[in-house]
């Protein structure tokens, strides 16, 4: 609950004006890298594996504020974390589809 109060903040002060995002090119195995370090110990104390394949395809560049796409990732994977049954997998994986970068967190 906490956290979400916290989420709720960041966006207020986002529309708001008070909190500067920062755009810079960063690839997106870097960002689940370090995503699933940190959501690491969570998944252990649950029993559950959290798996980031390494890119298939070439290297995938986006375009955003590091932190806030950290944050976002962060919460997709707590979610999956929490409704994963023990000895699950939670897999972290995005695709090139032309255009666009998609991120996927599943359950497998």
């Amino acid at each position: 609950m906490i956290r979400l109060v916290s989420d709720m903040q960041e966006v207020f002060h986002l529309d708001s004006g008070k909190v500067q995002v920062t755009k810079d090119r960063c690839p997106l195995a870097k960002i689940c890298a370090e995503v699933t370090i940190m959501m690491q110990a969570a998944a252990k104390e649950r029993g559950i594996n959290l798996e980031r394949p390494p890119e298939k395809q070439a290297p995938m560049v986006v375009e955003t504020d590091l932190n806030f796409a950290k944050s976002i990732m962060s919460a997709f994977v707590s979610k999956a974390i929490d409704y994963s049954h023990e000895g699950g997998w939670v897999v972290i994986d995005g695709q090139n589809r032309g255009s666009e970068i998609v991120l996927f967190v599943k359950e497998k």
